[in-house]
């Protein structure tokens, strides 16, 4: 199928959240044009203020509720991709997978029924739909599935990692099954632990995405030399790939993951701790000690990289990540 290329109008679902947020702004600059779906005008109201010198290529249309049946069915006049990044707004682990599953459902099923003019949709997935459990080291690819997690909700403690993992993994394989008949293709984008800065509106410290609160935490109170932060990546590079999987022919009907690295917390202090100018209160540990602690897992992320994104850096990332969180007052 033909990929989508501006100046078409594209609908980005969660636009009012830390990934979605940057989707819109890489779409902007490209230009296209783009219509958000939030759950309030509030958040629609930020955005505009957020994206004000492009005011007449950007709008926002209120979607209350994304598992509603039809609740994106007006949202896709004129609409030509659609860039699904809308997660469900639940608190209740036991809520989870169902919410997710029916949320990205309910954007399919719309496209289906009246997204006429729809040649792409681009999902946010995750690399925990990848992560079947395989003896270390090892690397996971885009080939793997993480089959084991919806056998963790047989069991009545399954813990709140376990459902969010399942309900990622069923909401990926439940958009594969729809979409092998229909006259759109789909993209999905599997990010890592997703770091970086913060344009979107965050009311407090307790409402940051868990890959942040991570950050923070570690920032916060000194890790141990082997402690393990995790495989990462950056947000500004999680939303260049949504656009690349939307603009190249070749990702057409691909998973994809978005992976910068592996790192241990020493690894994240000593980046930090290389820049100019230096920031301050941030720790230092065991200068140098980086691998010790170092995720003995890590993904194979040459798919994106072939579309031709260029990865950001940890020093980068990590330095941007703390710098907008302490102009938060964080």
């Amino acid at each position: 199928m033909r990929p989508t290329q501006a100046p078409t109008k594209i609908l980005v679902t969660g636009g009012s959240g830390f990934i979605g947020s940057w989707v819109i702004r890489k779409l902007l600059d490209r230009p296209y044009r783009v219509r958000a779906s939030v759950r309030s005008s509030t958040k629609g109201e930020f955005l505009c203020a957020l994206f004000e010198d492009s005011l007449e290529k950007f709008e926002y249309v209120i979607v209350p509720d994304i598992e509603a049946d039809d609740a994106f069915d007006e949202a896709l006049e004129g609409i030509h991709a659609v860039q699904h990044i809308a997660s469900p707004l639940t608190g209740n682990p036991d809520e989870l997978v169902g919410a997710a599953v029916n949320g990205t459902m309910s954007m399919l099923r719309s496209v289906a029924r009246r997204g006429n003019d729809v040649q792409r949709v681009v999902v946010t997935s995750s690399a925990a739909t990848l992560m079947e459990p395989k003896p270390y080291p090892c690397v996971y690819t885009e080939a793997d599935w993480n089959l084991i997690a919806p056998k963790a909700l047989e069991s009545s403690d399954a813990t709140p990692l376990q459902k969010y993992n399942a309900s990622k993994t069923l909401a990926e394989r439940a958009a594969w099954d729809f979409i092998k008949d229909k006259k759109f293709d789909l993209v999905t984008v599997l990010p890592t632990l997703v770091i970086g800065p913060v344009i979107h509106k965050v009311e407090s410290r307790e409402k940051l995405s868990y890959s942040l609160a991570q950050l923070y935490d570690g920032l916060s109170h000194e890790k141990t030399p082997g402690a393990t932060f995790g495989n990462w990546v950056d947000v500004r590079d999680v939303a260049e790939c949504h656009v690349l999987a939307m603009e190249r022919d070749e990702a057409a009907g691909q998973r994809i993951i978005a992976s910068a690295g592996a790192a241990s917390w020493q690894l994240i202090y000593d980046a930090i701790n290389t820049t100019t100018p230096t920031l301050r209160d941030i720790p230092r540990g065991l200068p140098g000690e980086i691998d010790e602690g170092k995720p003995r897992w890590t993904f194979k992320s040459e798919k994106v990289q072939k579309l031709g994104l260029q990865y950001k850096t940890l020093v980068e990332s990590a330095r941007d990540s703390v710098i907008s969180m302490r102009e938060h007052g964080w």
